[in-house]
């Protein structure tokens, strides 16, 4: 068998040697070889061109071309005055009632990464002009045709302002290319912050007291519509006290019902042993009668009837209450008017500075280890994805 095998062999190695050079076992292995070789060079230059390549271009701009970045830090926190109670009159509580502390450090907080606080810097210390200069590197800086959007974004990437829920602190801090610029920098946030808390403590303030003033205009115009309508009663009805007049009358009214009372039993008296015809008891009943009549036309000017002194009386009384609460009306928001003018030139909020921005000695950016190991990662990612995505598209094609 092996005989034959070796002639059969010898037969193709005379007749095609090529043929026979190209089936050998010899030249297989060679070529799976060569294969892994070119596979495992292959790998290697794809590693070397997606990561080591950019790690080696980012290195070199860390280390020889980034520009430094100091970061000066600051903390600030609100404090609140309190003053006494106020007044309340109608509706005036609604705007006493004062916000939070920390819905106060939020506002100042969106204040400062707002677009007006870059404007003020801008303007005070030329902010844009040093976030542009040529000194820092092409990457560092901020684009000479920067629109004003993009200029808010690298002034939000570089100031930071944290609130602290339990503290109630506001952490700041500001990044420059230069020590003192970044400790300018928070000085003048410090300053237009404050700044700003006094401007919403006068707002409210004023809007306070023309709500003050309005009302104290109504209760005036109150307190004077009822004395006008007082007096005019008392004039149409001729009375300047009808609740007098009718304690007179009842008295008048309890002294004939007495003298009625009298007579009568001087009346059953003379009955008793008089004739009924008798002038005296004529006499009695004739008085009984007259006071009869007066009592009817008393207690008919008493009490019957719409122009009755019960009816002057009530009325009387109600216009009274109306004036007395008119003119409580009237104390109550002239004390309030003068307790909000007080309250008003006094700071009920203050922004306490609990550290001062310091110069840094270090620049703390860029994070060069850091963001070195962010891109080496990261390129790790794209070459693993790529390199299965590669694999992938082989055996497909395969």
């Amino acid at each position: 068998m092996l005989k034959v095998i070796e002639n059969r062999k010898l037969r193709k190695l005379r007749e095609n040697p090529r043929q026979f050079i190209r089936d050998s076992r010899v030249r297989r292995v060679l070529l799976n070889h060569t294969s892994k070789y070119d596979y495992r060079k292959k790998i290697r230059q794809r590693f070397s061109l997606i990561v080591i390549l950019p790690l080696f271009i980012a290195s070199l701009y860390y280390v020889f071309w980034a520009t430094d970045r100091y970061a000066s830090h600051s903390q600030l926190i609100i404090k609140s005055v309190s003053s006494s109670d106020n007044l309340n009159f109608g509706g005036l509580g609604i705007l006493r009632g004062p916000a939070t502390l920390s819905a106060d450090a939020m506002l100042v907080r969106e204040f400062i990464q707002s677009a007006t606080m870059l404007e003020r810097l801008d303007q005070k210390i030329n902010l844009l002009a040093h976030y542009k200069s040529k000194k820092a590197d092409f990457w560092s800086r901020l684009s000479e045709e920067a629109a004003r959007e993009e200029a808010m974004e690298f002034y939000r990437n570089h100031i930071d302002v944290s609130f602290h829920d339990e503290s109630g602190i506001l952490s700041l801090e500001a990044q420059a290319f230069e020590p003192q610029y970044a400790q300018k920098i928070l000085q003048i946030i410090g300053q237009e912050s404050e700044s700003f808390l006094n401007e919403i403590n006068k707002s409210l303030a004023r809007e306070q007291m023309g709500f003050i003033q309005t009302e104290l205009s109504r209760a005036q115009q109150k307190l004077k519509d009822a004395k006008a309508e007082l007096l005019a009663f008392q004039r149409i009805n001729g009375l300047a006290q009808p609740s007098e007049q009718g304690k007179a009358v009842i008295s008048v009214v309890n002294e004939l019902i007495a003298e009625k009372t009298k007579l009568e039993t001087e009346l059953k008296t003379l009955l008793g042993y008089m004739n009924p015809n008798a002038p005296q008891v004529l006499g009695l009943r004739n008085r009984i009668d007259a006071i009869n009549a007066q009592l009817k036309g008393e207690n008919s000017d008493l009490i019957d009837g719409e122009d009755s002194l019960s009816q002057i009386t009530a009325r009387y009384h109600e216009l009274l209450l109306e004036h007395k609460f008119a003119e409580d009306s009237y104390k109550t928001a002239l004390v309030s008017l003068e307790k909000t003018r007080i309250d008003s030139a006094e700071k009920k909020k203050f922004l306490v500075t609990v550290s001062k921005p310091a110069k840094p000695e270090l620049a703390l950016y860029p994070k060069k280890i850091k963001n070195l190991l962010t891109i080496f990662f990261g390129l790790l990612i794209v070459y693993g994805i790529s390199v299965l995505t590669v694999e992938i598209i082989r055996e497909n094609r395969a």
